[in-house]
């Protein structure tokens, strides 16, 4: 992955993060993203996916905190789009890997419900 940065749009505001994250955000991001495992059908999943989205954004913007992750108004789908992206910034998926994997669920289901998360495991 080229060091840069990717845009992540949570609650309406595009919050531009730092790629590759840092070994630092790897130990308590991937932990942390296999624990939602990209469904959103219990209160730990979502604990596990806004600590995620905290390291995620921690590095560029230290002001960010559970509480301001929680106070953000998203829509399911919105929060969905959101996961997807911060786990290819995260690098646990290749932009090819997420085309496949949307590829699969929208050929099993007619339509991607879940996140790419319910697949991070494999990495």
């Amino acid at each position: 992955m080229e060091k840069g940065k990717k845009d992540i749009v949570l609650g309406g505001t595009t919050y531009s993060i730092s790629v590759p994250f840092t070994l630092g955000q790897l130990r308590v991001f991937q932990p942390a993203f296999v624990r939602f495992g990209g469904m959103f059908d219990t209160e730990a999943k979502y604990d596990a996916l806004f600590t995620a989205m905290v390291v995620a954004l921690a590095r560029d913007y230290p002001a960010v905190d559970k509480n301001m992750i929680l106070a953000l108004e998203m829509t399911p789908i919105e929060l969905r789009d959101a996961s997807d992206q911060m786990a290819l910034a995260s690098g646990l998926f290749t932009q090819k890997q997420f085309d496949d994997i949307s590829k699969k669920k929208d050929a099993s289901s007619g339509e991607a419900t879940a996140s790419i998360g319910a697949s991070s495991t494999a990495s």
